[in-house]
């Protein structure tokens, strides 16, 4: 799995999730069908927690699915930002 994380402020973060059939799901539970469907959800989200989110993508989802995915998430209005890093990647 490929962890993202999108933040524009403090508070909650909602989770994203890619599955290995591409299918782009919120809260890794409720289907974003389409484009339009997902740049509103997203919005709406945005708006409700802050505009937070983590990306979690299978290792075979497409490259191009995060992608939309993250425009997505520009659109709604959250910054992007590198996810934290752990103590096992700094001591490298």
């Amino acid at each position: 799995m490929v962890s993202l994380i999108a933040t524009g402020g403090l508070g909650r973060f909602t989770t994203v999730v890619i599955d290995n059939k591409n299918t782009v799901r919120l809260g890794g539970v409720v289907p974003l069908g389409n484009k339009k469907i997902r740049d509103s959800v997203l919005g709406i989200m945005s708006h409700l927690n802050g505009a937070k989110f983590a990306v979690v993508a299978d290792k075979s989802a497409k490259f191009s699915t995060v992608v939309e995915v993250m425009d997505s998430i520009r659109r709604s209005g959250a910054t992007l930002v590198p996810p934290p890093r752990t103590d096992r990647e700094e001591s490298r």
